[in-house]
């Protein structure tokens, strides 16, 4: 019986042997996006939190509307509203499971707190809705509603705003 001889412990001649490659030095071609979930530790190290900026836009024909985060509290401010009486309409969802007494706020809306230690999660739920109505009188020009976290508690929560003017109710 013969061995052939690429199983007796010489190398095989009829094949070429693979190429050597150095040490690897940094990745080819564009990162990706920084939310994404590869679980490298070079990923990981990024933030994919965006950068607190004031945000400006239109809603519903009003004039610019600003979020601005001041310090526990965030407020959307609507200016250059003609005076009048507005409905103002709150929408909120507790989009995780997050327990109840994580997230707690108070909303004031031109400066009367008309909604005062509000937890999502005990009163609807988790992936539940909870709306919220009510009427405000705006005197100055600029219509506020503002967002204040309890220390110790997760930052306010809000999906949806509509403000709507009411002239049969002035």
């Amino acid at each position: 019986m013969t061995i052939p001889a690429h199983r007796a412990g010489s190398p095989r001649r009829d094949r070429a042997p693979p190429p050597r490659r150095g040490p690897r030095r940094g990745r080819p071609g564009p990162r990706p996006h920084p939310r994404a979930r590869s679980g490298r530790a070079e990923d990981r190290t990024e933030s994919a939190r965006p950068a607190r900026r004031f945000r400006e836009g239109r809603l519903l024909g009003l004039p610019r509307q600003r979020r601005r985060p001041h310090g526990r509290a965030y407020e959307y401010r609507f200016d250059n509203v003609p005076n009048g009486t507005y409905t103002v309409e709150l929408g909120f969802a507790e989009l995780s499971s997050t327990k109840p007494n994580k997230r707690v706020f108070d909303v004031l809306a031109e400066g009367t707190q008309v909604l005062p230690s509000l937890d999502i999660s005990l009163e609807a739920g988790a992936y539940t809705a909870l709306t919220r109505t009510y009427t405000v009188t705006v005197t100055d020009g600029a219509l506020n509603v503002r967002f204040v976290t309890h220390s110790g508690y997760g930052k306010p929560l809000l999906n949806t705003l509509r403000v709507t003017d009411r002239p049969d109710k002035s």
